[in-house]
């Protein structure tokens, strides 16, 4: 049974964002699963998803902000790559038999921060994207 993470106070008004988000935010949550259940080869096949999928969503981002000539640019790309750096860690604690417990809280901290993010990072830009005609709302 799986649990949607996703309420619509982390939209940032863009219809394939939020699915992305969704999706990513999901997918920690799935890690987190596995993780409490023992099951190494589970959390790490979702952490690979979650990386492939990571880095083609924000490359999409990147591009539509540098498009749109969004003005925090340069902390949304400090951001992702943060972001990147601290799942390929968690990733890499996995893989190479680290404390399950710890990794399970690691990416439990991980999706708390991403939720936090969403709510008062990505959301900045929100009225941005709402000015350069891609909002839905």
């Amino acid at each position: 049974m799986s649990t949607d993470f996703w309420v619509d106070a982390l939209s940032v008004g863009v219809d394939e964002f939020d699915r992305a988000h969704r999706e990513q935010l999901n997918t920690i949550g799935e890690v987190e699963a596995a993780l409490g259940r023992g099951d190494r080869a589970e959390a790490v096949m979702r952490l690979e998803h979650l990386l492939q999928h990571l880095i083609r969503h924000q490359a999409e981002e990147v591009d539509l902000l540098v498009r749109t000539s969004y003005p925090g640019i340069d902390h949304i790309r400090e951001t992702q790559s943060a972001n990147l750096a601290r799942l390929n860690r968690l990733r890499e604690q996995v893989e190479t038999g680290g404390a399950l417990p710890d990794a399970r809280r690691i990416a439990t901290e991980m999706r708390m921060a991403f939720v936090d993010y969403l709510l008062k990072g990505d959301i900045n830009f929100k009225s941005h994207l709402d000015m350069a005609g891609y909002g839905y709302r």
